[in-house]
C-alpha cells in the first residue's frame, strides 16, 4: 500500500482486474480494486466502489468503503441523510457478525464508523475500544496496520471534523493502541505530540475512577475508608476526577489525611476546560491538574490520561484502575482500561456502571477484569506490588516448607487438590505457596514487622499481640482473595474441582462461617 507505484503493486492491480473480467459480479473483487485505485486515480476508485456497492447493496463493508470514499473525496457529508436507514441496517449486521467473532475487528470499527457519521459519538467510540481490546489481546493475530489503516481513515476525516463529534477522541484512542501494538518509534513520537507535556508520570499508577456525582456522596461513604486504608503508603502516581465530589474527593482528602511527610504519592487530577460550576467544583488538594480541551466532562479526560501515560513510558502493566459506580464517563474509563491492558478491580454491588459492566455480556468474562468484594484488604492486595527480600529460590523453599506442614498436619479432612505433595501438587497451587510467602513481607512490614538476616544465635519466636494477629490474618485473607478472584473462582458452596469458595466475602463477613474442612 505504501508504494502504489511499485512492480508488485501493479501486479496486484492487474490480478484483480482478470478477477472482475472474469466474473464481473463479483463484488469483493471490485471493492478491493476500488481500494487499489484509491491513490492514484480517484474517478476509477469511485466507479469500482459504487459498483461493488450496487452488487451488494447490503453488505455494511461496501457501503461503507462506498460512503468513506465519497465524503473524503466530496468534502462534505451531502446526502448522509438519505443512507441513515442503510447505515442502521448496516450496524445491525455488523454487531451480529461481531457477536458470533466473524469479520473482527472490521466490524467494530465500521459500527463505530457509522455512530461517528450518524452523529452518536458515545456509541461510535465504545465499538472503537471494542476492536481496539481485540487488537492488543496477546491473543490475537491481527497485524498492527489494522490499527494504523483506521487511523488513516479517521485522519482523513479531519478537514470536515468539527461537524464529526467524538472523531477527535478515536483519533487518540487509535494512537494510543497504535503506540502498544506498533514498534515503529514514530507511534510513540505521535502520542507524545499529543500529550500534555505538564506531567511525567513513572509508575507505578493507580486509578480511582467511578460516580463524581455530588448525589451519590451517602453511597460512597461504604468505600471512602476502604480506598483510605488501600491506598495507605503507596508509592507512585494516583489519578482521578480532579473534584470534590465523589470518589475525586475521596483521592483529594487523601492528601489532606496523610500523615505529615508520609505521603508518598502524587494526585493528579484530569478536567475539562469549562467545568458545569453549579454542579461540581475543582478540588485544590490535588497536586496536579490537567486541564483538556472542552466544555463539561467526556471521554476525552481519561483518553487524554492514557496518552500523557503512554507518551511517559508507562506500560498498562504498571496501571491499576478501581472502580466505584459511575455513570456514562466512568463506563468509558472502565473498558478503554481493559482494552489498552490495565488491571480494573471493579467494587461489586456499587451500582450503576460498575455493575452494568460486570453484567455485561461482552465484558464480564475480560481477561483484566477482577470483581472485588467491598472489603479494604482485598483492594489492597490488588494494588499492591510487593517486592520481597528473598531470591527466588529462597521463596519457594519457604513455600514449599509451610505446605509439607500443613499436609502432615492433615488440615482437609476430606478428598483436596491442593493438599497434594509439593512434588504432586498443581503448579497454580505451588504458585499460590509462593505469592503467599512474598505477600508476608509486606504484611509484616504492614503491621510494623519485618525480615532480616538469621543470626548464628538461636532465635526466639515472636509472639504477636492479638490486634496485630488480627490485623495481619485480615491482610493475607485479601491477598488469598484477589488471588482466587484472579484465577476464576467464585462465590458459592465449597467446590475446588470447580473454583468455588463460600470465602471469597469481605473480612467481617467471615464470622459464622464454618471453617475450611
Amino acid at each position: 500500500r505504501g508504494s502504489p507505484s511499485g512492480r508488485k503493486y501493479s501486479q496486484g492491480q492487474r490480478l484483480l482486474d482478470r478477477a472482475v473480467g472474469m466474473d464481473p459480479n463479483d463484488a469483493e473483487a471490485l471493492g478491493l480494486l476500488a481500494w487499489s485505485w484509491e491513490p492514484i486515480d480517484s474517478r476509477k476508485a469511485e466507479k469500482y466502489y459504487a459498483d461493488a456497492y450496487g452488487l451488494r447493496p447490503t453488505n455494511p463493508y461496501y457501503l461503507a468503503s462506498f460512503l468513506d470514499f465519497e465524503i473524503v473525496n466530496g468534502k462534505h457529508f451531502s446526502g448522509v441523510s438519505l443512507l441513515e436507514p442503510a447505515m442502521r441496517n448496516a450496524i445491525r449486521t455488523c454487531r451480529a457478525h461481531a457477536d458470533v467473532n466473524i469479520e473482527l475487528p472490521r466490524s467494530l470499527f465500521v459500527i463505530g464508523r457509522f455512530h461517528l457519521l450518524l452523529g452518536e459519538p458515545d456509541q461510535g467510540l465504545s465499538a472503537f475500544i471494542e476492536a481496539v481490546d481485540i487488537c492488543l489481546s496477546p491473543e490475537s493475530s491481527i497485524s498492527e496496520t489494522c490499527i494504523t489503516e483506521e487511523l488513516k481513515s479517521i485522519s482523513r476525516l479531519e478537514h470536515i471534523q468539527p461537524s464529526l463529534e467524538g472523531s477527535d477522541w478515536v483519533k487518540l484512542l487509535l494512537m494510543s493502541a497504535n503506540t502498544l501494538r506498533s514498534k515503529r518509534k514514530k507511534a510513540l513520537k505521535d502520542i507524545q505530540d499529543l500529550s500534555s507535556k505538564k506531567v511525567h508520570y513513572r509508575g507505578p499508577v493507580v486509578i480511582v475512577a467511578g460516580s463524581c456525582s455530588a448525589l451519590e456522596e451517602h453511597r460512597l461513604d461504604l468505600y471512602r475508608p476502604i480506598l483510605t486504608e488501600a491506598l495507605a503508603g503507596f508509592e507512585g502516581e494516583i489519578i482521578s476526577g480532579g473534584t470534590t465530589s465523589g470518589v475525586g474527593g475521596i483521592v483529594g482528602g487523601l492528601t489532606e489525611s496523610a500523615e505529615n511527610g508520609r505521603q508518598r504519592y502524587v494526585t493528579i487530577g484530569y478536567l475539562p476546560q469549562m467545568i458545569p460550576a453549579k454542579e461540581v467544583m475543582v478540588d485544590e488538594r490535588y497536586d496536579t491538574h490537567i486541564v483538556t480541551s472542552g466544555s463539561g466532562f467526556t471521554p476525552l479526560q481519561p483518553l487524554q490520561m492514557w496518552a500523557d501515560l503512554l507518551a511517559s513510558g508507562v506500560q498498562p502493566s504498571q496501571v491499576k484502575m478501581v472502580g466505584i459506580g459511575g455513570g456514562k464517563i466512568a463506563a468509558v474509563e472502565y473498558r478503554l482500561a481493559l482494552a489498552l491492558g490495565a488491571e480494573v478491580g471493579i467494587l461489586a454491588d456499587s451500582g450503576r456502571a460498575a455493575d452494568e459492566l460486570l453484567n455485561d455480556r461482552r465484558w464480564r468474562r475480560h481477561r483484566n477484569l477482577v470483581s472485588l468484594p467491598a472489603d479494604r484488604m482485598t483492594v489492597r492486595a490488588l494494588l499492591l506490588s510487593p517486592s520481597s527480600l528473598l531470591g527466588p529460590d529462597s521463596l519457594e523453599m519457604a513455600a514449599r516448607s509451610s505446605h509439607e506442614n500443613a499436609v502432615k498436619k492433615e488440615r482437609h479432612k476430606i478428598k483436596d487438590p491442593t493438599m497434594e505433595s509439593w512434588k504432586k501438587l498443581d503448579k497454580k497451587f505451588r504458585e499460590s505457596s509462593i505469592q503467599q510467602k512474598l505477600y508476608a513481607e509486606a504484611i509484616l512490614q504492614y503491621a510494623g514487622y519485618g525480615l532480616r538476616k538469621k543470626d548464628k544465635d538461636k532465635i526466639t519466636p515472636i509472639t504477636f499481640p492479638p490486634d496485630k494477629l488480627e490485623l495481619m490474618a485480615e491482610m493475607e485473607h485479601g491477598r488469598w482473595n484477589v488471588e482466587r478472584i484472579r484465577s476464576g473462582w467464585t462465590l458459592g458452596e465449597r467446590d475446588p474441582d470447580k473454583k468455588i469458595s463460600p470465602y471469597l466475602r469481605p473480612w467481617t463477613e467471615l464470622k459464622g462461617l464454618p471453617k475450611d474442612p
